[in-house]
Order: C-alpha cells, then sequence, then structure tokens
C-alpha cells in the first residue's frame, strides 16, 4: 500500500460501529456515577459522618472497580486478536 492510501480515513463497518456505541455506553455509565457521587461528596452535600456518605462511597469504589474490569476485559480482547 502507498502513503496515500494510509492517509484515508477508515469507514468502520456496522457491527464495529455497534461495538463502539455499546463500549462508550459501558464505559460512560460507570464513570458518570462515579463523577456524580464524588460531585457530592465533593461539594458538601452530604454529611461526612452519615450512613450516606459511606454508601456514596462504597458506590464510588464498585464503579470504579467495574470500569476497571471493563477496560481490562476490553484489553485483554485486543491482545488475544493480535
Amino acid at each position: 500500500m502507498s502513503a496515500e492510501e494510509h492517509k484515508e480515513p477508515l469507514e468502520l463497518m456496522p457491527i464495529e460501529r455497534e461495538l463502539l456505541a455499546r463500549m462508550s455506553h459501558e464505559l460512560r455509565t460507570p464513570l458518570n456515577a462515579i463523577i456524580g457521587f464524588a460531585e457530592l461528596l465533593y461539594d458538601g452535600h452530604v454529611d461526612p459522618a452519615s450512613l450516606q456518605h459511606k454508601e456514596f462511597i462504597g458506590d464510588i469504589l464498585a464503579n470504579g472497580r467495574h470500569l476497571l474490569k471493563l477496560i481490562d476485559d476490553a484489553l485483554g480482547r485486543v491482545n488475544t486478536d493480535e
């Protein structure tokens, strides 16, 4: 292939587009939860001595771990496809 052929943008197949859309949703959902709960805690909307504060921290941890697993799974699949 010539250098000119490499410059053209690659078009995604429908299945690739669907995979990217699903991965985007799967990654953004826990990330948005992490950000939302962290903002509530940071902005002082939850009393640090309350049970709700501890629950929110648990939600942040759970969503962070879920996000890490999704990323690890996606990267693991990339490595096995090579």
